[in-house]
């Protein structure tokens, strides 16, 4: 039985040595290769999955807030990152939820109830063309809940496939998540 060699402070000498190490150091490159694009696909699913949750309790508030404040609540884009304007649905900064005093889809910032930002360029919502009031992409919410149009709301980010999430916003006014929706 061999004892290893003592040091020069009288112990053995312990440790990698240097083909070890870098084994050991190649094996982890390769694993972390091989788990960045799951990695990255987790993110961005994450991200989609919390915008779609934030929209639909957008939403929601909106359809409650209308029944409590007997006036009309819309929900529209934010055109900019400060919420201080509606925009489209194409590229969304954010979603605004207002009081909308005489149904016009005009708005104050003392009316704003509730103001969700995006992550930049990381989101594109498609409606379908039953929710355009007169040009504007809107929701509004009449005073009883109901939703003055119905209609279907898409989220994708920049990947395609089977990654989307949608909300229905029925007659009734409940609203509806799906996921799992083809994007282009």
């Amino acid at each position: 039985m061999k004892h290893p060699a003592p040091s020069a402070g009288g112990l053995a000498a312990r440790g990698f040595t240097m083909i070890e190490l870098m084994v050991t150091l190649t094996v982890l490159a390769i694993l972390l290769a091989l788990a960045m694009p799951a990695f990255r696909d987790l993110i961005l699913n994450n991200r989609l999955s919390t915008a779609s949750s934030e929209l639909q309790t957008a939403l929601a508030q909106a359809r409650s807030e209308a029944v409590t404040r007997r006036k009309f609540i819309t929900v529209c884009p934010s055109a900019n990152d400060t919420g201080t304007a509606c925009g489209s649905w194409d590229d969304p900064h954010g979603v605004i939820v207002f009081v909308d005093n005489n149904g016009g889809g005009a708005f104050t910032p003392a009316n704003i109830l509730k103001y969700i930002q995006f992550s930049a360029g990381s989101l594109h919502l498609a409606t379908d063309p039953t929710l355009n009031f007169g040009g504007a992409q809107l929701v509004r919410f009449t005073a009883t809940g109901m939703p003055q149009k119905e209609g279907i709301l898409t989220l994708c980010d920049m990947r395609t496939g089977n990654f989307g999430r949608q909300l229905q916003v029925w007659p009734v006014g409940r609203v509806e998540a799906t996921k799992g929706i083809s994007c282009p």
